[in-house]
């Protein structure tokens, strides 16, 4: 059977509903949790099954709603918290589809993957990887979904998690990437990670990942972005990891 039969046979509302069902704490529980988000992934990656795992109403009863119950049902499991912030990935990976971006959102995504996933793992630099992707695709064209992520504090898991996992190159691109995009459209974010040392977390990556092109190339655009605002113009300058960065790649403060 193909993918496209299976998912018009209404297997989505099946998975989804046994993941309702079965969301207890027991062993057999969690691993049926886990495998169904994974399937619930591989078919988000397809944009025309979104409509089948995306409901435009504000409630939980869909693919999105079981993945944020089940994330947040079993928060200690790592499995599940990688599992769910790859398939929120998966659901805003596409191309014009800022509405399902919303939509995606309005279910409490941004508290599970920020609570559920970053602040119980912390420590693990492969679920706050994850967890960031999530954030930037979420975010990605989309001013509403960033206006929410930073109400509901997502500036200092970004910079913590950069900060926790200096070595962890994905996490530091992922990091950056993050900031670029919500400090690109408001002058609020440019203060507010301007005033949790953003500018020196970034000079951070890009002086332990110098030879990484894609941590030095969203470094650098984050800077680009930050350095629009005076206040962290000037601590770029005076930062000490900032005086080995070629200036004409810091950027200029807009007066």
């Amino acid at each position: 059977i193909s993918q496209e039969a299976f998912v018009q046979a209404g297997a989505v509302d099946v998975i989804v509903q046994a993941m309702k069902q079965f969301l207890n704490k027991s062993k057999n529980d969690r691993y049926f949790q886990e495998r169904a988000i994974s399937t619930l992934s591989n078919l988000a990656a397809t944009r025309s099954n979104l409509e089948f795992l995306v409901s435009q109403n504000n409630d939980d009863d869909d693919a999105v709603g079981a993945i944020v119950s089940a994330m947040g049902q079993y928060s200690d499991e790592v499995g599940i918290q990688a599992k769910g912030c790859k398939a929120l990935t998966n659901l805003a990976s596409h191309d014009n589809s800022v509405s399902i971006r919303i939509d995606i959102m309005k279910k409490g995504v941004g508290e599970a993957i920020l609570f559920n996933s970053m602040a119980m793992h912390a420590e693990d630099s492969t679920i706050q990887e994850l967890a960031l992707t999530a954030v930037r695709n979420l975010c990605a064209d989309c001013k509403d979904n960033q206006a929410e992520f930073v109400k509901v504090g997502v500036i200092d898991f970004v910079l913590q998690a950069m900060d926790r996992h200096k070595e962890v190159p994905g996490l530091q691109e992922a990091g950056a990437w993050v900031i670029s995009i919500l400090a690109g459209n408001s002058n609020d974010t440019k203060i507010i990670v301007g005033e949790n040392d953003g500018i020196g977390v970034i000079l951070q990556a890009i002086e332990v990942h110098s030879n990484h092109a894609g941590v030095v190339e969203w470094s650098y655009r984050a800077l680009q972005t930050l350095t629009q605002d005076l206040h962290n113009a000037a601590s770029c300058l005076d930062n000490p990891v900032g005086m080995g960065v070629p200036p004409a790649k810091i950027g200029r403060a807009h007066v």
